[in-house]
């Protein structure tokens, strides 16, 4: 599936204040991911005065690279996955006022939720001109954007080599466009029917077609397809609780109350994530994994879990705070579930049928205070139920790497790394 623009809209603000955030409405789809980008142009800036960006709530980063400056004029794009429908408003917060400030926002579906840009590209000017180009290195059916914030004022329209998503003449020029791709590059140029401009930054990026991001080997794996009893070397026992067992090639849990176990196989850093596919739910304990946790004895962890088989949610401890949930999702045994810790945000991914691209059911901020530790598996048994977890795979979280487990779909039932 190609990349294509779902919604795109924008707003320009004359001299802000401090404190007084810039927002602009984006109308999304009904269903599924799509990447939200958000593109930020200031006249007379204080370098990277910008200090949040959110859509509907979900916090958004600057995309590497992207921060471009030139004399009195910057350019730069914020951008995230986000499981978000409807109407939505992103907001953008500041420090010091700037004589202009524009913000235009796109929503992008058809991506790969792996490695959904790459390609960044930058070109600037402090020349007068009234034109600007910027190549993007990109792949057939792939999408190259750009994005144009310049200094000056100006008369008549912009127009752009793509097609232009939106646009603004005022005491500046910006303007956004995007391009499908059919070869190995593509020249974004804008172009002045009027009066020119002074300082100028272009920035350019592709956004990769989904199923195309690639995904790296996960870091440790376990398909459990050996004897019954413990889990055996790999394993350690978390939080004084109870242990899971092999049961007919499964990891089984059937003691009321928590079972916990670290796989420690692997040493992950501090960005991490952990997977599992389900085959068997409870109809009222909860199953799922663990990252961040510490070592037995203090109950410290970021847990991400189903109850019964509605919903999701994902907790911290040692706070029992819930960080997020949602009761939407009805799974089905043998989908796969993952939590990815990836610097200060944690998402919870589900895979149906445990194949496929990922499908983000979640995403909050993560204490920062809660670095390193391990990753495994954690439920919570009602009564007399049993639940069972199937092909573990987790580690090191890279976001360039994707969201990983991509290669578990296709590892089977092999045993660990």
């Amino acid at each position: 599936m190609a990349p294509s623009v779902e919604a795109a809209n924008w707003t320009a603000a004359a001299l802000g204040y401090p404190g007084s955030p810039i927002t602009v409405g984006l109308t999304l789809g009904a269903t599924g991911q799509r990447y939200i980008l958000v593109e930020i142009g200031q006249q007379n800036a204080t370098i990277a005065n910008i200090t949040g960006v959110t859509i509907g709530g979900v916090s958004l980063a600057r995309l590497s690279g992207t921060l471009t400056v030139a004399g009195n004029t910057q350019g730069e794009i914020w951008g995230g996955l986000v499981s978000l429908t409807g109407a939505q408003t992103v907001t953008v917060s500041y420090t010091n006022p700037n004589f202009q400030m524009m913000v235009g926002a796109r929503s992008i579906i058809g991506m790969d939720t792996t490695t959904p840009y790459s390609g960044v590209t930058t070109a600037s000017g402090i020349s007068y001109g009234s034109g600007a180009s910027v190549a993007v290195p990109t792949t057939s059916g792939d999408l190259t954007i750009s994005f144009l914030a310049t200094d000056g004022n100006a008369t008549g329209s912009l127009t752009a080599t793509g097609s232009v998503d939106w646009s603004d003449i005022g005491n500046g020029r910006f303007g956004g466009d995007h391009h499908a791709s059919a070869g190995t590059s593509f020249t974004h140029t804008w172009l002045s029917t009027g009066g020119g401009w002074n300082d100028w930054a272009l920035v350019g990026l592709n956004i990769k077609a989904a199923g195309t991001g690639g995904g790296g080997a996960t870091n440790g794996t376990d398909d459990f397809n050996r004897a019954n009893g413990g889990l055996g070397s790999g394993w350690t026992q978390q939080w004084t609780v109870a242990d899971f067992a092999i049961v007919s090639n499964r990891a089984r849990a059937s003691v009321a109350g928590y079972s916990a176990d670290q796989f420690t196989l692997i040493t992950p850093g501090n960005s991490q994530y952990a997977r599992v596919q389900i085959p068997t739910f409870g109809a009222t304990s909860t199953i799922g994994v663990f990252v961040c946790g510490a070592a037995p004895g203090t109950r410290q962890y970021y847990r991400g879990f189903i109850t019964g088989s509605t919903g999701s949610a994902i907790e911290q401890r040692p706070l029992g705070t819930t960080l997020g949930s949602e009761t939407a999702t009805a799974w089905s045994p043998g989908d796969g579930i993952e939590l990815v810790r990836n610097g200060n945000s944690l998402a919870l991914n589900r895979y149906v049928g445990n194949t496929g691209a990922p499908i983000q059911l979640l995403s909050v901020p993560s204490d920062t205070s809660l670095v390193g530790g391990g990753i495994g598996i954690i439920c919570f048994i009602n009564g007399s139920e049993i639940v069972e977890v199937d092909n573990f795979a987790g580690g090191t979280y890279t976001p360039t790497a994707g969201l990983m487990a991509q290669a578990m779909a296709s590892y089977g039932r092999r045993r660990r790394m």
